[in-house]
């Protein structure tokens, strides 16, 4: 990460920084250096950090997350989770939440506290049993194999820290399908409506993350999941 470029872009209208580690769609893994950076600068500056670290149980290659404080269990359709800052911070949180899904039901929250309870404890006698654990060996397995099956067929996979979203530049291929012509949208949207066409395999268009200014950004490449 560029320090000059971050601390550029704060203003005096700053008020959050939103960081996501293991990041998605990119699967960068912030370092401790880096988040002791970000972490001075918003000091410096009175900013306040929002820290989303849903992925934190999947990092590659033997990387470390660095915890600052949902979809551990595979259970994002029961839309439980938490967050932990100052009481002053959680009052509008906690107003929004009461106002649209007012509390989780119970025998949910006590399935994710009874789950949490087992698998601390298999960690803390280095299970292989571990959910933690066992879900970092199977998502980094499926992450080489489709960067490998990415590469044989054209695409260049940017290969994850973390996460289990891998994107890939579409820019060879798509000159090679003769796609780039169309200009009536963006090319990781025609890519997309091509490979599901043509193949039945739906990504999605990483264009659709930025404002329709910056899609250009993004347009250039395609997103792949590999949890399943």
């Amino acid at each position: 990460m560029d320090a000059a470029e971050l601390e550029a872009a704060f203003s005096p209208k700053t008020k959050v920084l939103v960081l996501n580690t293991p990041n998605n769609p990119t699967g960068k893994v912030f370092s401790r250096p880096e988040l002791e950076m970000i972490a001075g600068l918003c000091r410096e500056r009175g900013v306040a950090v929002i820290s989303d670290e849903v992925y934190e149980w999947i990092v590659h290659d033997e990387l470390s997350h660095v915890r600052i404080a949902g979809k551990v269990f595979s259970a994002t359709g029961w839309r439980i989770g938490w967050a932990i800052a100052p009481a002053e911070l959680l009052n509008g949180p906690r107003y929004v939440l009461q106002l649209s899904g007012y509390i989780v039901c119970t025998p949910i929250q006590e399935a994710l506290a009874r789950s949490f309870e087992r698998e601390t404890a298999l960690l803390r006698q280095q299970s292989p049993e571990c959910h933690f654990k066992s879900m970092q060996r199977k998502c980094q397995q499926k992450r080489n194999q489709l960067a490998a099956a990415l590469k044989s067929v054209g695409l260049h996979p940017i290969v994850p820290e973390g996460g289990y979203f891998m994107l890939a530049d579409i820019r060879e291929i798509m000159a090679k399908l003769d796609l780039c012509s169309d200009s009536s949208e963006v090319k990781d949207v025609r890519f997309m409506k091509w490979l599901l066409q043509q193949h039945g395999l739906l990504a999605i268009p990483p264009s659709h993350f930025y404002s329709a200014q910056h899609r250009s950004i993004g347009e250039n490449y395609i997103r792949f999941c590999f949890f399943k």
